[in-house]
């Protein structure tokens, strides 16, 4: 069962799943376009490989032939333009990143302004004093050698961290041209300390801050019109919070609407509408459902709840998505398209004022998972076998949306939502994963 807001519509979702490996492209619509309400089916297929663990990709602005690709270790490299494996590195963090589980280098995010300035960001874990932390830092590209040097850092903002999981990562300009960034609440299980509640931490929380300007004792600016600006019990960072891990979020690039996709303790996925100020509700509430071996006192009234959540029996691990904003394809027009990490389903929905049509399965990035996880000794194995991740251009400025997956026995890309295991020392060396990449023109 999918529940969802009060004003959208419940059903049961039962699709059979199909097979994808790679970074994939969209190749066409099979479901009739006539419809303008229908949410057409997706057919999946390769596009480039040869990466180990990554975990985002960006498009340069100008242009979605150079694809800009985060492994988790700490690289981040440019990949083939012809499809094949002769990528080309553009940075390597490797000597001060902690990698593993879910820490890493989790994010990057190129300036508005890169063609004429060549700065970009990235976000990734690191130890510091003993101490894992997460640094927000900023690099300069440099067009003739295609390189960043890496000790031309400049670190930005650090926080510690202290568990190793729920460290979120994603890093996205916005259409104000200001950076958020997505915190996980720090970790472990049932967030301990409360963090997704306490506005006096920056964890747990999707921050928003300026890049552009600098003020005293900080490398960047706060927004004034940021929502917690004065309050002495509040970082002014913050644009939103009460989120356990915002993995993957992205805007509109039509309504400026911001989408979330909330990874869940062991009940419930969601997809957050992330406004200015919001509280989502965790640690109190999973989902619309209060959280299980929680019971914090607290005014559940003023939480904003999801637009649509699903459980553990359709996956474990959302990822979120994009809203399709292309002109290729006519019947995805306005459909938000995420996935989990787990089932590699992915889900459609169109989101209107409140209201949601759908969600349906429109792809599965890999058949039978359960059927052969008994063949090896690693309670992990499914969320190894496949993953998918979406990403938009560029503010969905170009046709099509990106996905990362995993398949068994060659299929690289690391979910850091879950932890290591066994295998993947069976898996290094295969393709990058992705379910959906744009069409290498511009809408």
């Amino acid at each position: 069962m999918i529940h969802m807001n009060v004003e959208g519509k419940s059903h049961l979702t039962d699709h059979r799943m199909t097979t994808c490996l790679g970074i994939v492209a969209l190749c066409m619509i099979t479901a009739a376009v006539g419809h303008a309400t229908e949410i057409p089916d997706i057919p999946l297929a390769p596009l480039v490989r040869g990466f180990d663990n990554p975990v985002h990709a960006v498009t340069r602005p100008d242009t979605a032939r150079v694809l800009f690709v985060v492994e988790q270790a700490g690289r981040v490299l440019i990949a083939d333009p012809d499809g094949g494996e002769r990528h080309h590195l553009v940075l390597d963090l490797r000597d001060r990143v902690e990698s593993g589980g879910e820490k890493g280098l989790l994010g990057l995010a190129l300036h508005p302004a890169f063609i004429q300035n060549g700065r970009f960001f990235v976000n990734y874990t690191t130890k510091a004093g003993g101490r894992l932390e997460t640094r927000i830092s900023e690099f300069q590209f440099d067009p003739r050698s295609r390189r960043a040097n890496p000790e031309a850092e400049k670190i930005l903002l650090a926080f510690d961290q202290p568990y190793g999981n729920h460290n979120g990562g994603l890093l996205m300009f916005g259409p104000d041209r200001l950076l958020y960034i997505g915190v996980g609440d720090g970790g472990s299980g049932n967030d301990p300390q409360n963090h997704g509640q306490n506005l006096a931490t920056l964890l747990g929380s999707i921050l928003r801050i300026d890049v552009d300007r600098t003020e005293p004792g900080r490398a960047y600016a706060v927004p004034p019109d940021n929502p917690f600006v004065g309050r002495p019990d509040a970082r002014p960072e913050i644009f939103a919070y009460g989120l356990r891990n915002p993995w993957r979020f992205s805007f509109d690039r039509t309504t400026k609407e911001l989408f979330c996709g909330d990874v869940g303790q062991n009940a419930w996925e969601e997809v957050d509408v992330i406004q200015r100020g919001g509280n989502y509700g965790w640690r109190p509430m999973e989902g619309f459902i209060p959280t299980r071996g929680i019971s914090d006192d607290v005014d559940t009234d003023s939480f904003l709840p999801p637009i649509v959540d699903y459980p553990r029996s359709e996956g474990v691990s959302i990822t979120g998505g994009y809203v399709y904003r292309g002109k290729k394809f006519p019947a995805l027009h306005g459909v938000y398209l995420y996935a989990d990490f787990a089932s590699g389903k992915v889900w459609g929905l169109r989101y209107n004022k409140g209201v949601v049509d759908g969600p349906r399965v429109v792809a599965t990035s890999a058949p039978a998972i359960a059927a052969r996880t008994a063949r090896f000794p690693c309670p992990a194995l499914i969320p190894f076998v496949t993953r998918t991740r979406l990403r938009n251009d560029d503010l969905g400025r170009r046709d099509g949306f990106t996905t990362s997956g995993r398949q068994h026995r060659g299929i690289l890309g690391c979910d850091p939502n879950i932890p290591r295991c066994r295998l993947a020392s069976c898996i290094r060396g295969g393709p990058i994963t992705a379910n959906l990449q744009p069409h290498l023109h511009h809408a």
